[in-house]
């Protein structure tokens, strides 16, 4: 593949939290309608077999995907219309409550695919949302072994994995002088002066209870409220040295009004991309892997079409282009070797294998998942 091809662009992070839109490159939520490089006025749904796969390529007719935004290479999109003459809808959403919520009414009887993360994967299943895969029409050859099997979907029944990542600390080295090796060091340095006030913590209820949590070294997928709520003392106390609750605050960390915060690993190197001086580390003992997936929907209108979009994005070619794009790591196997050496900061992508035994994906307990969001909203009265 020639590297002239891949399409390098900065975005603004990864999926969106399940709190905030925060969609990649600004791109706004609700429907986008992509328009087929071709004719698209075809009902008719003839398929042609790839070679060495069961799975066809579906001709003509219409795929519909309800994902988050700017989530795909547009030559990736285009293409894909261009060769099957599939004519492809795409609406957007802000975050996975937002993507359940809508599965849940009719509209979202009209989707073919969903793009949910690791911890939505098992609520949507269990509500009847998802359908049972077919392995035998997925070209497991191109998914890194790393990423299938995870507590979420054990035996992939719903989900294939589209990309992945994770959260840790960027700091500024000049104020925050002793580095940020595990998750105490991060809330010990933000009582001191300098740092004080400039901190941000993410968006996200789950993963700021999980930081008292991993600096504990207790699991972050408790469902011991006792626990819970002492993570949850720990954050309060915190709190006052907090200037904000946002993961992807890019300026605040660029300009210097925010010295030491929580992102994930794609938003961390776009901060470093307008900021060489900066440092990102995983802290340990544990972090976040979250893993945003293909999923077909009970519902489906067309199955055909699910299988045919999901074979053709996860193709190498098509993988390296969509991993440019997004700026974090897509499924295929031996990613960082494939990818070619132009894209900016490409290391700062990847995740390394040491640091990745250490990542842990989220569990949603549903009966006190609304105890979590009221001890998430008494931190974040803590720092007002």
């Amino acid at each position: 593949m020639d590297p002239r091809d891949l399409e390098v662009v900065v975005t603004s992070g990864r999926r969106t939290s399940r709190r905030q839109f925060l969609g990649a490159a600004g791109a706004g939520a609700g429907a986008l309608l992509l328009a087929a490089c071709g004719s698209s006025s075809s009902s008719s749904n003839t398929t042609t077999k790839a070679a060495g796969s069961r799975t066809a390529l579906a001709k003509g007719g219409t795929l519909n995907l309800w994902t988050w935004p700017a989530y795909y290479a547009p030559s990736n999109l285009k293409a894909f219309q261009a060769r099957t003459g599939t004519h492809l809808n795409i609406a957007t959403y802000d975050s996975n409550d937002t993507a359940f919520a809508k599965l849940n009414t009719a509209g979202g009887t009209s989707f073919d695919i969903v793009v949910p993360t690791s911890d939505f994967v098992p609520v949507m299943a269990s509500h009847n949302l998802l359908a049972k895969l077919d392995h035998s029409r997925i070209p497991f050859r191109y998914i890194d072994p790393k990423l299938l099997g995870k507590v979420f979907d054990p035996h992939n029944e719903y989900s294939i994995p589209k990309d992945y990542g994770t959260i840790g600390v960027i700091y500024d080295p000049a104020v925050v002088k002793h580095p940020i090796a595990h998750w105490q060091d991060f809330l010990d340095a933000g009582y001191k002066p300098g740092i004080t006030g400039k901190v941000e913590l993410p968006d996200v209820p789950d993963e700021t209870l999980g930081i008292a949590l991993w600096a504990e070294g207790k699991d972050w997928n408790t469902d011991n409220l006792a626990e819970l709520r002492h993570a949850a003392d720990v954050m309060k106390a915190f709190a006052k040295n907090v200037k904000a609750f946002n993961e992807f605050d890019v300026s605040g960390v660029t300009s210097g009004a925010v010295v030491m915060a929580i992102v994930t690993q794609g938003t961390a190197r776009l901060m470093m991309l307008q900021k060489k001086s900066l440092k990102f580390v995983i802290p340990e003992p544990q972090s976040e892997l979250w893993v945003d997936n293909y999923c077909i929907t009970a519902n489906a209108p067309d199955v055909n079409q699910a299988y045919s979009f999901i074979y053709y994005m996860l193709q190498p070619a098509h993988q390296l282009k969509d991993c440019a794009y997004i700026g974090y790591p897509t499924a295929l196997p031996d990613l960082q070797k494939k990818l070619p050496a132009n894209v900016p900061l490409r290391s700062e992508i990847f995740i390394s294998p040491s640091d990745f035994a250490r990542l842990v994906p989220h569990v949603i307990h549903p009966a006190i998942q609304g105890e979590v969001e009221n001890l998430y909203s008494q931190i974040q009265a803590a720092a007002a």
